[in-house]
């Protein structure tokens, strides 16, 4: 059997009419899976309520999947649907959407819906039209959603921030959710960094190799596990200038890479200095 809280069985054998051939579902995103035919009244009632999902979740992937063989007049129908029926759209050519998910799950009519989440588990079987279809969905983009983590405070000085070029400074503003359209010259932006950026905390989506148990150390990059001196490898380090005043930036990332020290957070030559000095 095959049903909620199961996994979704990969499905192969499928022709697609609409969109780029895709695996399904799709590893790493929420996809769903909904089967319907040319003939069926209720299914073509559903096009626009898909196609309105789809437009508001750029890492939903929806695979319309129909029940009938592959055929010009059926390639014709969906071609004539046009923007009403904006995703990706195949047929179950070598049934292996009725072998695999619909006679296991015991589906008996449709249109009929499996929402899998992002690590491929069935979370819904059932009509589109339910108003549990559109909460369960909901649910597992919001599951899919890196953690927000917080992002480090912005320690350089005016002059500092005055030697970056605008596109950084618009970065440090925009990763922060802080509005920019307002500003016009570089002044403005630094004004706005030091205003916003120096003593509030803001949370933002985390990397990809973040984990629950990294979240307070990446609060605090200099403290954090990978910021700590690692023993000397086998392979020669370069070489540590006296004045590391004279040393430029590529050198002291070099030193710091090579010393398993993070310079995640430095955004300013003497924040690597300080980072630097602070772990030697």
């Amino acid at each position: 059997m095959v049903g909620v809280g199961e996994k979704c069985p990969e499905i192969d054998g499928l022709e697609f009419l609409k969109g780029d051939k895709v695996q399904v579902p799709v590893p790493g995103r929420v996809t769903i899976i909904e089967l319907w035919a040319s003939w069926c009244g209720p299914c073509r009632q559903m096009f626009p309520h898909l196609t309105d999902l789809q437009r508001k979740n750029k890492s939903l992937h929806i695979v319309g999947i129909s029940t009938e063989q592959a055929s010009p007049a059926l390639t014709k129908f969906v071609e004539s649907q046009g923007y009403a029926m904006d995703y990706t759209v195949a047929c179950d050519e070598d049934q292996e959407v009725q072998n695999k998910l619909m006679g296991p799950a015991g589906v008996r009519g449709i249109p009929h819906a499996f929402v899998v989440d992002h690590v491929g588990m069935i979370q819904y079987s059932g009509h589109p039209g339910d108003p549990n279809f559109d909460s369960t969905v909901t649910s597992c983009l919001d599951s899919a959603r890196p953690p927000k983590v917080p992002l480090p405070l912005i320690a350089s000085t005016r002059e500092e921030l005055a030697a970056m070029p605008v596109k950084a400074l618009k970065q440090i503003l925009q990763e922060r959710s802080i509005k920019i359209l307002d500003l016009n010259e570089k002044s403005e932006f630094v004004d706005r960094v030091i205003e916003l950026c120096a003593t509030t905390t803001y949370y933002g989506e985390a990397p990809a190799s973040y984990t629950p148990s990294t979240a307070s150390a990446s609060a605090n990059p200099a403290h954090s596990p990978s910021s700590q001196p690692k023993p000397a490898e086998t392979a020669q380090l370069t070489e540590i200038p006296e004045d590391l005043c004279t040393a430029s930036v590529k050198l002291l990332r070099t030193l710091m890479k090579e010393r398993g020290i993070s310079s995640e957070g430095c955004l300013e030559k003497s924040e690597l200095l300080a980072r630097l000095r602070e772990n030697l």
